[in-house]
């Protein structure tokens, strides 16, 4: 053997390196780009790969050829036996050490005789280049030999792991070694030295498709280190499984050394990793290491393990799931215990650990949950322990991935997937746009800064080997395009092919869909100037006050072109916003008894009956308990969060990620101090309140998993309780309400730090106008709606540029075009909510002439066709105004313009008109009484039904309080639903009063549904219908006039009879024959509770309707009929119309004149199709004329036979 080296002797003791090729490379200094040379011959530097420490080898001078060093000369061996002290702090076993110095004196003392041999070799190879096939023969030898020799690579190795990761990261000079040398010596030649000649290219010269998503390119060694982690490093769980079955195993005479466990170990490791496998995926891109050229696996290995800020962050995460599952009760981790074990031969031990005693059973239970918490917490130690005992195999397995030939690392792949995704930005026609010439500049950049991985060194990439790959990977992204089935629109132009022009700075295109482009790119921004992540980490003191300063701001300041709100303005009710806070959501979301103090109490107490009853008492469920004092808690302090809120708030500044804006809101010192006054004054006043107060917090039944329970009022329930019992529980209750308000600012924080980023998302942020921006900007908006117009416009936009708005899950500050668009869209809600009238959802000054063009393109009419169109609605407008009002104003008060809002109503019924091949009509007919009240009553009347007016249960807990001595331990709280009918009574009675009122206001006011509305929209119109809520007002307090003058005595007859208790046992409550001064007090709680709901009446209307989902409002507002859904009020104007007196009339003119008629009145209509609101085609609108007619005249046809039916039987 011989170690042949390049250059002059005399330099090449100060620049040293190993060549680790299974075929010596020799690199010739004479030219600017390195000549490759192979040898075919062993090498000892190959075979031990020396580590990466520098030993002579490489001389970096330029001489004129390249000369083989003579390695006889005593300087040379001196510095060879120098550097192999250097060596040795690696290798730390005595034993692998005296094997490599062997081997490498024996190679000093070979190389004298070999010397001859190998000045021959090298002049006839001296002219020889790698080819691509020679390269990955290369690299696949070395991949073996390096397998085999691993002497100083510390694979596999005999000394204990946490000696060899503590001297990694302590000694900062050994680990350093190759790297210091490497910056100190070798700066300016590095990617000189490690780049191949022009000519060579490593990329494979057949191009076969890769799918750059697949796992195999994107996963790392982070990802492949947690699944290997050791689960149960002292066999803690296996040793409690042999005792807690030992005697099952000695009886079936099992080997206890063969007892195989990997099923409960396999799902301990799949509760870990659910918990921090998609945390470690997250934050491994961002964390990465940089591989720079020359460095080894060995050197790559060093990096991953010693990469402090990926550790960090998955301390600090690690260290928060492993409190939450803290909380987790141990008996939620029983089924990781295998419910059988193995014991080799097929022989197998059931073990039924369900059926096992209690406390053997929460002794492994216990057990399991403490390993998931150890290996969590320990996650960081597990993960270096693994990576460190990797073999390189492995490293380069999850370090590189072989694509196109050629082994580059998985950093670059996700770099072309975030290439990728960032031109995912449909255009208006549906089409993707794509620049190949962009995309593959971007590519090659991306390219340019990543490694090629070859014979166990890392290489710049050359530019034919650039090239090549930048065009398969294109390819290989546009080939991802079509088969996920976009419709490409592809451009190969330079598109500014100015020289001059800036092109290190390509345009991605933008996508509302795709923010995490923009994402990426800040985040490329903060790490551009490190070259690695540990080396920012270490840089940078203090990222929240980088993050505040100017400078940087402008780097968090969205672009211009980047498009958040929306197009079309639409109103926006800002007051109904909801500006709560994150505080007031935590307050929601406490844990009340962690340690379920209170379960234990209740199970104790009725501990005889739970077991007579046979069920098991761990499992009992008193949720309902808690929730009823979580309640309590709440009512207390939401009020006093919302206030201490305003001036307590945290300061959100650009650059600020979700988890940025979590832990400011989690540290906010000030409010914390402020809200820990105010709980030690509330717990002082809750513990000043008798305890018996607190008895009905405690719920009704206890349920006992499927589906049985105990009623805690019937059985053994408090009712006839002693007072013992009533006095204890009381006392706990009360006792836990205090405990949980007197620790309320540790509950907060510690359910903040639960939260998700969807739901800090949603506590700090509100969606308007398309656009996210925090909630303590529209708290400022709202106090601005009543200062003087002229300064409203400035003052909302100073807010606006003060403010951030969300993209993705990081805020920035809104752009020029941004603050200028969504100040004239908060001004015109601003008017449109405070004016007289109510303007119509969209400004017809936003309706132009480019308006028109692109709905007669859209829609396939011409343009004089569209105009035609436009004239003929506008014709019928005032013909059905007192049906179709925009203004919701009476017909006197109606003013009879023909100017923009005629226009603007026309051009919405034109274009949002049904295509023409759409048929949803029924082709048979079948007669509809389109008269029935179900057709015709309006959402109003409907809703008022759904009014719960006795929420406070005032009439229910009143009738019981009279008819106690009756009912022996009745529930009071079941009382709602035993006097459902005394509801429905005063239901009836209230509707008998309003419902005329309602009708005739309803005639004038009601909610015009026009095309092109969304279902929101429509919502929003019908809470915020002004007209109609301030006529019912007026008529509420007329009724309330009428009603109060009504003697109480009167409404006796509204008390049902009877009050079912079970079903077998009806109470009679007779009103009339219990006590004069009983009954009045009844029926004097009834009419005041009458009075009271109907002089709230109006506001009751608009919480119910608020309240309804979006797809439950059409069920209120359209019906059905002959197969198209067309609005009620549409229905309850026609049967207005034409009455049967009005039929009558209008037949003696002919049955077409009808549908005729109905033609003009169905063109100014809106049908709902697919939750769309669209304006009927010519066929749809004369197919449901048509059938409406023979509607009317069938009914007229039935009337007009049962008035003389009737008129003659009154004559016989």
């Amino acid at each position: 053997m011989s170690i042949h080296l390049f250059g002059n002797s005399s330099t090449a003791s100060n620049n040293e390196e190993i060549i680790s090729n299974t075929d010596d490379v020799i690199i010739d200094q004479n030219s600017f780009e390195n000549t490759l040379t192979v040898y075919n011959h062993d090498d000892y530097a190959l075979k031990n790969n020396l580590c990466h420490t520098d030993i002579p080898g490489i001389d970096l001078g330029r001489s004129a050829s390249p000369k083989p060093v003579n390695t006889t000369n005593d300087d040379e061996n001196d510095n060879l036996l120098s550097d192999l002290l250097s060596y040795s702090l690696y290798a730390i076993n005595s034993d692998e050490n005296d094997k490599s110095l062997e081997y490498l004196l024996d190679d000093i003392i070979d190389s004298n005789e070999s010397n001859s041999q190998t000045q021959e070799f090298v002049e006839q190879c001296n002219a020889q280049t790698v080819d691509a096939g020679t390269i990955t023969r290369v690299n696949n030898e070395v991949m073996e030999l390096e397998k085999k020799h691993q002497i100083c690579l510390g694979t596999k190795r005999k000394f204990d792991d946490n000696e060899y990761l503590q001297n990694i990261e302590q000694n900062s000079e050994i680990s350093g070694l190759c790297e210091t040398t490497f910056k100190e010596e070798l700066s300016t030649a590095m990617s000189k030295k490690y780049k191949y000649q022009k000519e060579t290219t490593f990329a494979s010269k057949l191009y076969t498709f890769a799918d750059i998503r697949s796992s195999k390119f994107t996963v790392g060694i982070y990802e492949n280190a947690v699944k290997k982690i050791n689960i149960d490093d002292g066999n803690l769980l296996r040793n409690a499984i042999l005792i807690e079955f030992k005697k099952k195993i000695i009886t079936k005479g099992f080997d206890e050394s063969s007892m195989n466990i990997y099923p409960t170990y396999l799902n301990i490791l799949k509760y870990v990793l659910n918990k921090v496998y998609q945390y470690i995926s997250n934050i491994a891109p961002v964390t990465d290491i940089s591989i720079t050229p020359g460095m080894s696996i060995l050197d790559i290995k060093n990096k991953y393990i010693a990469n402090k800020i990926f550790f960090d962050r998955l301390d600090e995460y690690c260290k928060e799931t492993a409190k939450e599952i803290e909380l987790v009760p141990h008996e939620d981790f029983l089924y990781t215990i295998q419910t059988s074990i193995k014991f080799g031969s097929g022989k197998s031990l059931v073990t039924s650990v369900r059926k096992i005693a209690t406390p053997r059973r929460n002794r492994l239970t216990t057990l399991s949950k403490n390993l998931v918490i150890d290996n969590i917490f320990n996650l960081s130690s597990k993960i270096k322990s693994v990576i460190a005992n990797l073999e390189i195999a492995d490293v380069s397995k999850s370090s590189f991935a072989y694509i196109h030939g050629a082994y580059v690392s998985k950093s670059l792949i996700r770099s072309v997937l975030n290439v990728y995704y960032c031109n995912m930005s449909v255009t208006e026609n549906g089409y993707l746009k794509i620049n190949r010439y962009i995309l593959k500049e971007i590519l090659k950049k991306e390219f340019e800064k990543s490694v090629i991985f070859i014979g166990g060194k890392t290489i710049s990439p050359n530019k034919s080997t650039l090239e090549l790959m930048a065009r398969y990977l294109l390819t290989d992204i546009t080939t991802l395009y079509f088969r996920n089935g976009y419709k490409l629109i592809i451009e190969d132009s330079d598109p500014d092919p100015d020289p001059d022009s800036e092109k290190d700075t390509p345009k991605y295109f933008y996508n509302r869909e795709k923010l995490n482009v923009w994402q990426s790119i800040t985040k490329s921004n903060s790490y551009n100037n490190q070259c690695t992540a540990s080396n920012a980490y270490e840089k940078q003191q203090s990222p929240n006050n980088e993050k505040n300063t100017l400078q940087n701001y402008s780097k968090y300041t969205m672009p211009e072109e980047l498009e958040l709100s929306s197009k079309v303005y639409e109103f926006t009710d800002i007051d109904s916003i909801s500006t709560k806070s994150i505080y007031e959501n935590a307050v929601d979301k406490i844990d009340i008894d962690e340690k379920f103090l209170l379960r234990e109490i209740i199970m104790a107490e009725f501990k005889e009956k739970i077991k007579l009853s046979g069920y098991d008492g761990f499992s009992i469920d008193i949720s309902q308990t808690y929730s009823n004092i979580h309640k309590y808690i709440s009512d207390r302090f939401h009020g006093y969060i919302n206030r201490v809120t305003i001036s307590t708030d945290i300061s959100i500044t650009p650059g600020m990620s979700i988890s940025d804006i979590k832990r400011e809101y989690i540290s906010n010192k000030i409010f914390f101090n402020r809200l820990n006054e105010y709980c030690r004054e509330i717990a002082t006043n809750v513990e000043r309140i008798q305890a018996e107060k607190f008895l009905g917090k405690i719920q009704n039944n206890f349920y006992f998993g499927s589906s049985k329970c105990i009623d805690s009022s019937a059985n053994f329930g408090i009712g006839k309780s002693p007072y013992r019992r009533k006095r204890l529980l009381s006392v706990e209750v009360r006792s836990l309400i205090v405990h949980t308000i007197r620790n309320l600012p540790f509950k907060i924080i510690s359910a903040i730090e639960k939260f998700e980023e969807a739901e800090v998302l949603e506590s700090v942020f509100a969606l308007l106008h398309g656009v996210y921006v925090n909630k303590s900007f529209i708290r400022n908006i709202l106090n601005i709606c009543e200062t003087k117009k002229s300064h409203k416009k400035d003052r909302i936009a100073e807010e606006l540029r003060k403010s951030v708005v969300l993209i993705e899950n990081m805020t920035f500050s809104p752009s020029k075009s941004l603050v200028e668009s969504m100040t004239n869209y908060l001004l015109m809600d601003m008017e449109n909510y405070y004016a007289n009238e109510e303007q119509p959802s969209t400004s017809f000054n936003m309706i132009n002439q480019d308006d028109t063009t692109k709905c007669t393109s859209t829609f396939g009419i011409s343009s004089e066709k569209y105009h035609n169109m436009i004239s003929r609605i506008k014709s019928h407008l005032p013909v059905f105004e007192y049906i179709c009002s925009t203004e919701l104003k009476t017909p006197e008060d109606h003013p009879s313009d023909t100017g923009e809002e005629q226009e603007y109503v026309a051009q919405n019924y034109v274009n949002n008109i049904m295509p023409d091949n759409l048929l949803i009509a029924k082709k048979s007919y079948n007669y509809i009484n389109i008269y029935s009240t179900g057709l015709t009553t309006s959402i109003y009347k409907n809703i008022i039904k759904k009014i719960n007016f006795d929420s406070d249960r005032l009439i229910s807990d009143a009738i019981i309080e009279e008819f106690k001595d009756k009912i022996v331990d009745y529930n009071t709280y079941k009382a709602n639903e035993k006097i459902a009918d005394t509801y429905s009574n005063i239901t009836r009675y209230i509707l008998d009063k309003i419902s005329p009122y309602i009708d005739d206001i309803v005639s004038t006011t009601d909610v015009v549904i026009t095309p092109g509305m969304s279902i929101p929209c429509v919502k929003h119109k019908y809470v915020h219908n002004k007209d109609f809520f301030y006529k019912l007002r007026e008529s509420c307090k007329k009724i309330v006039i009428e009603i109060d003058k009504i003697p109480h005595e009167k409404f006796s007859h509204i008390i049902q009879s009877y009050i079912n208790l079970s079903s077998n046992t009806d109470l009679c409550a007779n009103i009339k024959r219990i006590g004069i001064f009983r009954r009045n007090k009844i029926t004097a709680l009834i009419k005041l509770s009458i009075l009271y709901f109907l002089y709230n009446l109006p506001n009751s209307i608009a919480s119910e309707i608020e309240k309804i989902d979006i797809n439950n409002i059409s069920e209120y507002l359209f019906v059905k009929i002959h197969g198209i859904y067309i609005p009620k009020s549409l229905i309850r104007n026609i049967t207005k119309i034409y009455t049967i007196n009005k039929i009558d009339m209008l037949l003696e003119q002919g049955r077409n004149f009808i549908k005729i008629e109905l033609e003009k009145t169905l063109r100014c209509s809106t049908i709902l199709h697919e939750g769309e609101l669209l304006s009927p085609n010519e066929s749809t609108l004369r197919s449901l004329a048509n059938k409406l007619a023979s509607d009317i005249v069938t009914y007229y046809a039935r009337m007009r036979d049962k008035i003389i039916n009737n008129h003659f039987s009154a004559h016989e």
